[in-house]
């Protein structure tokens, strides 16, 4: 996730990114040939640095989400290789090493694993399943830059029936994790990540998921309601109600995934308004979800007025986040603690890095969009 995020901020330059992925790559094919005593080595969720070697003792095991996240990322840094002049290089080293970690993607995609966060077990997580589609379409698309149709034949194929196999994850109300954990902040971070091909930001499942998970967290913390109190804007998201790791807090990472859902829905919408004309007013009832999240009670709401309030609801979730982490010299931890904010747990956590710098570079994205569009002079 953190190697997508380096080559999406550093809008996949080359130039900017070829040393670390060049290492990344290196990394990969080292572990996926390393001998393991647990399992399949390429869902084992831990591996010893710098040797690259399985990690040997307790964990929850195996974790199925690896093996499609690795190649998504692996199908990226290919598809800028073949934009660069490098097609011999992406068939070489790098088609291998996706179709490696698809081959047990294709065979195992029901298979029994554990969670991202690495607690509970089952063959049927929504963030896993989310990722699979996502990791398939990208490979697909960098195996027909390399002229290997019936790979990316094969890969579309299996995307869309995991795709379908998915869609049950829609409950009426929500959207939910698993059977055995149902309301999680994991399944807002695959809406955002891998929402491309399915329940992307902007589907009335998602925009309902957000509704209802709001009004979770903020019973659930502590902070959040002094925030709300204080008429501060804004929401911070943890993993589950009733968390018990280091006390079960509101996560970072979890918090930046939502303000890129409401980013990504404001970047969806301007782009439609742009077409529909950005003055025109909405479809109400086609909007009603949305217009319901964000408490717009009017029936009198522009393209752009809703671009801007989805940018707004953003804005605001990232400075309830900055809010609790700026006096830590621009650390960000893994977690708030419910109570007092102060930042807690894993200290500099790479992965809430990389999701606040995914978000603010996506923000600075629409935003540029927003200033530069030309159907934009009477505004």
């Amino acid at each position: 996730m953190s190697i997508k995020t380096f080559m999406d901020i550093n809008d996949n330059d080359y130039s900017k990114v070829k040393d670390i992925l060049s290492a990344y790559a290196k990394w990969v094919q080292n572990v996926q040939n390393q001998q393991d005593n647990n399992n399949d080595v390429r869902i084992e969720p831990k591996f010893e640095i710098p040797s690259g070697k399985p990690y040997d003792g307790g964990w929850c095991r195996p974790q199925t989400d690896g093996p499609g996240l690795r190649a998504n990322a692996m199908a990226m840094w290919g598809k800028i290789l073949i934009n660069n002049n490098q097609t011999d290089s992406a068939r070489k080293d790098i088609l291998p090493l996706v179709q490696k970690d698809l081959e047990w993607v294709s065979a195992n995609w029901q298979q029994d694993g554990c969670d991202l966060w690495e607690e509970v077990r089952s063959n049927d997580f929504f963030w896993g399943r989310m990722a699979y589609i996502y990791s398939l379409q990208t490979a697909a698309e960098f195996m027909t830059l390399l002229g290997q149709s019936d790979l990316a034949n094969q890969y579309t194929t299996l995307s869309n029936t995991i795709k379908d196999a998915t869609k049950g994850h829609w409950n009426g109300t929500m959207i939910y994790e698993s059977a055995n954990r149902t309301l999680d902040g994991s399944v807002i971070h695959a809406i955002s990540s891998f929402g491309k091909y399915l329940y992307g930001p902007t589907s009335s499942e998602a925009v309902a998921t957000v509704k209802t998970y709001n009004t979770a967290f903020c019973k659930e913390y502590k902070v959040n309601q002094t925030d709300n109190q204080n008429n501060v804007p804004g929401v911070l998201y943890g993993r589950y109600m009733n968390d018990s790791y280091a006390g079960g807090n509101p996560w970072q990472l979890l918090s930046a995934a939502l303000a890129e859902f409401f980013y990504l829905s404001a970047q969806t919408h301007f782009e439609n308004g742009a077409q529909q004309g950005l003055l025109t007013k909405i479809n109400v009832v086609e909007h009603k979800e949305v217009l319901s999240l964000l408490n717009l009670e009017s029936n009198d709401v522009s393209h752009s007025e809703l671009a801007q309030s989805l940018l707004n609801a953003g804005d605001s979730v990232m400075s309830r986040i900055w809010k609790y982490v700026k006096n830590d010299d621009g650390r960000v931890d893994e977690q708030i603690d419910r109570n007092n904010g102060a930042q807690k747990s894993a200290k500099g956590l790479t992965w809430s890095w990389a999701n606040v710098l995914h978000a603010l570079h996506l923000r600075k994205q629409i935003v540029k969009t927003f200033l530069t569009n030309p159907r934009l002079e009477d505004i």
